[in-house]
């Protein structure tokens, strides 16, 4: 026998003789049973083993547990396999028995394995992207046992008894999943349904999305797979309160914070966590420290500009204890509001934000009887003494500098690196006022103003009268940083926010800086003009005094080639006059032809304040025409010959201003619309001596029904050389005053201005280094086009500056005071 193994042996002899027997195996056999592998498997059976041992080249047969193996096969004389039989639950004898009826046995050779069972995973939900600790509870849990979630295996599994397993859950998508358990021996269990796969919540909005500091707002959080227990913080620091609404909303008090912007997140109670990336500010209560004007009439309408910090979109304005009539948001620092109608009184203004914050600045306004407007006279020199210039360098953008011979506040709005923003390619290029100085480019309250790129683009500012700060405004638009309206848009004479243009040929739009909107007035192929065809040229919008009338000349190709002069009234529609065929139609009585025979294409056409006229000029400017828009009149006035209607000129509200280029430079006439050839000279005694080397661009941007507030302009020589001075008002920015009372012109700047390309180019050799300007409506501000006498460098694509090549211009504001 094999000395290292229990050996069980049967012999059926005649004869009880051990001692025979045992010399028996011993002389002729060397049989033994050493081991089993596996040495365990299912109650089913099935289980491939191999016997290791000797003498098997005898063996007959294998049985475990007394029921013999399926299968057995001998590899060779020490090694066997066999197939395990189907067995109750334990540990069982492995025999194998021999031809000689011998046997050989492993007593608790093999093991009979029940299956595993699965009774609970804990906790039995998690997040989608695994990771999450389980105890798995159950029988039969073997060593080398895998776990799977849903068919998807976890890549981290302890056996920590028979009973417990722990286990790492593996990604997967979101929903409910069977947790199946399965052994080595192949045997395996499944918890149906037995763990959810959560989604990760997701923030989609935080509403209001603003509060203020000291916490206590109550915000709705609006999103997907929110949970019941959920938490919150704003900026790491929890809510104060929160409140499960649905899977799709939250509500939640906020904490208090520093100022500033915080990521709102959302935890659900099985750790899964979503942000809103500064989905919520943090405002510091707001600070009023000036109100400029600081007076105004008790009828109310005076517009003021708020200055301070922490204002926000929507905020309120109070004059004592009466809401302002309107307030536009033109930036935290700085509101726009009109004031209402008050008794004659010293008060309080009071800027209340949304979020409930609050600051007043006492004694900041008073209310005193009086009309109010822009004034009608300055106190500004009014001499006609030759001013010579004295050395002024190009100020920086933003800087405030005094004009050294008329000491006027001035700022620089634009420079070389005013176009960087909107890329590289913007570098260098030049700026300037729109080419009409009879364009109304600034606001109601002198609180936003544009300007214009060589490029075709319109650049918005923001304006702090007080301080005369500039400020780009930033709104949204297409492309984003510019006003989204081709260049020559007119603002509103009635409402600061507004502003009127085009973007496509024949709509009218209007803009709304407090809304960051676009909208249409009026498609004027759809209003009823006879022949007027859609994606014609159209040209500047002008408007009238109460945003009622609007006027487009139209029709054409390209500029100069327009005949529809079309005025939209908001009541009444449209009317037009088609200057090529002579006939007038739409509303007002009769329709028809103009009383005038004259035909002509326009260069331009432009609305007067009361919006009752329109000019039409022909290009060149040998046609002079006032179209009496209720009526078929229509008055021609010659600009070759008396009573002289060319030259630059601006409308009013019921009269024009022009410079005819007769008797000097500088007799500069007003006319009323409805006697066009009569006129009377607002310089008297003309100055001497008498030159015709001047030229002027006119801006009288009010809507004064008596014209009575003076007219604005800046000079320029169009002869060499360009920057001579030779008397009174020469190259300067000028006012001139239209109510009658006494002539008088008031000085303000030297405008520096050239006109031409270069040193040592020619006059006229380029029209936009001309000073064209535009006056404010409150008549406080003039806004001109500079080259600064070649010193602003050479433009984009250009070089040689100031010598040769295209110098650059540039836009300058002068306090008119």
């Amino acid at each position: 026998m094999h000395a290292s193994r229990r050996i069980l042996f049967t012999a059926t002899l005649p004869f009880a003789a051990f001692t025979v027997l045992t010399v028996t195996i011993i002389s002729s056999a060397t049989w033994s049973l050493v081991g089993v592998s596996p040495n365990s498997g299912p109650l089913t059976g099935g289980t491939v083993v191999n016997i290791s041992g000797s003498g098997f080249q005898k063996a007959t047969g294998v049985s475990f547990g007394g029921v013999n193996a399926s299968r057995v096969t001998a590899l060779n004389a020490t090694r066997l396999q066999a197939v395990t039989p189907a067995h109750a639950a334990g540990a069982v004898d492995v025999v194998v028995t021999y031809r000689d009826s011998q046997s050989a046995g492993l007593p608790a050779g093999f093991t009979y394995n029940p299956p595993p069972t699965v009774s609970s995973a804990t906790p039995n939900s998690g997040p989608t992207a695994g990771g999450m600790a389980v105890t798995i509870a159950g029988t039969s849990f073997q060593t080398g046992a895998k776990v799977a979630f849903g068919g998807t295996l976890s890549t981290a599994v302890l056996v920590t008894s028979g009973t417990k397993l722990q286990v790492l859950t593996p990604t997967h998508a979101a929903g409910t999943v069977n947790v199946v358990v399965a052994n080595p021996d192949g045997q395996s269990a499944s918890l149906t349904g037995g763990y959810t796969y959560i989604s990760m919540p997701t923030i989609s909005s935080a509403s209001p999305n603003s509060g203020p500091v000291g916490g206590g707002t109550t915000v709705t959080i609006s999103g997907l797979s929110f949970q019941s227990g959920a938490t919150v913080t704003f900026g790491g620091t929890s809510a104060s309160q929160v409140t499960f609404v649905s899977a799709t909303q939250l509500q939640a008090l906020t904490p208090t914070h520093a100022a500033g912007t915080a990521n709102v997140v959302v935890t659900n109670p099985n750790g899964q966590s979503g942000s809103l990336s500064g989905g919520f500010t943090y405002n510091l209560p707001p600070k009023v420290s000036s109100v400029s004007p600081n007076s105004g009439s008790t009828a109310g309408g005076t517009a003021v500009n708020i200055a301070g910090t922490g204002f926000q979109s929507g905020s309120g304005v109070s004059f004592g204890s009466v809401a302002a009539k309107s307030v536009a948001f033109a930036s935290s620092s700085l509101l726009l509001a009109t004031t209402p109608a008050e008794s004659a009184a010293v008060v309080d203004v009071t800027v209340k934000n949304p979020d409930g914050q609050m600051s007043s600045l006492p004694a900041a306004f008073t209310f005193s009887p009086g009309t109010g407007g822009p004034p009608t006279t300055y106190t500004s020199r009014s001499d006609r003494n030759r001013q010579l210039e004295s050395a002024l360098s190009p100020p920086a953008v933003n800087t405030v500098v005094n004009d050294p011979a008329f000491s006027s506040r001035m700022v620089r709005v634009t420079d070389q690196n005013t176009g960087t923003p909107f890329g590289s390619n913007f570098t260098n290029h030049s700026f300037e006022t729109t080419s009409s100085a009879e364009q109304n480019t600034w606001n109601t309250n002198s609180t936003r103003f544009y300007v214009e790129m060589d490029t075709g683009r319109t650049l918005p500012f923001a304006f702090d009268p007080a301080t005369m700060a500039v400020t780009r405004i930033n709104i949204s638009s297409n492309p984003p940083g510019w006003l989204p309206l081709n260049n020559g848009a007119a603002f509103s004479y009635s409402d600061p926010d507004l502003i009127y243009g085009t973007a496509q040929q024949n709509v009218i739009l209007k803009f709304n800086f407090a809304t960051n909107t676009l909208s249409t007035v009026i498609n004027t192929t759809q209003c009823g003009v006879t022949g007027l065809q859609p994606g014609t040229h159209t040209g500047d919008i002008s408007v009238n005094s109460t945003d009622t009338r609007f006027l487009a000349y139209e029709g054409g190709t390209i500029q100069d080639t327009d005949m529809f002069a079309v005025v939209y009234d908001t009541a009444l529609g449209c009317r037009w006059y088609n200057t090529q065929t002579g006939q007038i139609g739409g509303w007002g009585v009769p329709t028809g032809a103009a009383t005038t025979t004259q035909t002509f294409p326009m260069h331009n056409a432009r609305l007067s304040r009361a919006g009752d006229w329109v000019r039409l000029v022909n290009p060149g400017g040998s046609v002079e025409a006032y179209w009496d828009v209720a009526t078929l009149n229509v008055s021609v006035c010659s600009s070759a010959s008396a009573p002289y209607c060319g030259g630059h000129q601006v409308l009013g509200y019921s009269n024009l201003v022009n410079q005819p280029g007769t008797i000097d430079a500088m007799n500069i006439a007003i006319r009323p619309l409805t006697n066009i050839n009569s006129s009377t000279g607002l310089i008297v005694p003309l100055p001497t001596p008498t030159e015709f080397v001047l030229d002027g661009h006119w801006s009288w941007n009010n809507v004064d029904p008596n014209d009575s507030v003076p007219v604005c302009g800046s000079t320029y020589r169009n002869v060499t050389p360009v920057l001579e001075i030779g008397r009174a008002w020469d190259r300067e920015v000028i006012c001139i005053r239209t109510d009658g009372v006494q002539s008088e012109v008031w000085r303000f700047a030297h405008n520096r201005a050239s006109g031409t390309a270069n040193q040592n180019a020619g006059p006229g050799s380029n029209f936009f280094a001309t000073p064209r300007g535009n006056v404010s409506q409150d008549g406080r501000f003039y806004m001109f086009t500079s080259d600064w006498e070649w010193a602003l460098g050479a433009e984009a694509g250009s070089s040689g500056c100031p010598t040769s090549g295209q110098c650059r211009t540039d836009a300058f504001i002068v306090e008119l005071k």
